[in-house]
């Protein structure tokens, strides 16, 4: 199917809906857009070497280890 004829469709059934079912779509929209943006995060946290790398990295930042990159341009 082609994106154009998706969206046009799309526009036909969400105008039948009631308003909470429409903010129901709404919600759902925002949590697909949200979900992009957070799956390479959630892809390195699930790897237990990554996971352990950002949590020692964190660690590190906390405890004043690590460099500013100001400072070592």
């Amino acid at each position: 199917m082609e994106r154009t004829y998706i969206i046009e469709e799309l526009k036909k059934e969400v105008e039948l809906l009631n308003r909470q079912k429409l903010k129901e779509v709404f919600n759902f929209v925002k949590y697909l857009k949200n979900r992009e943006r957070l799956d390479p995060t959630l892809e390195i946290l699930s790897d237990e070497n990554d996971y352990k790398t950002v949590k020692k990295g964190l660690k590190e930042k906390k405890e004043r280890k690590l460099l500013d990159w100001e400072d070592v341009k």
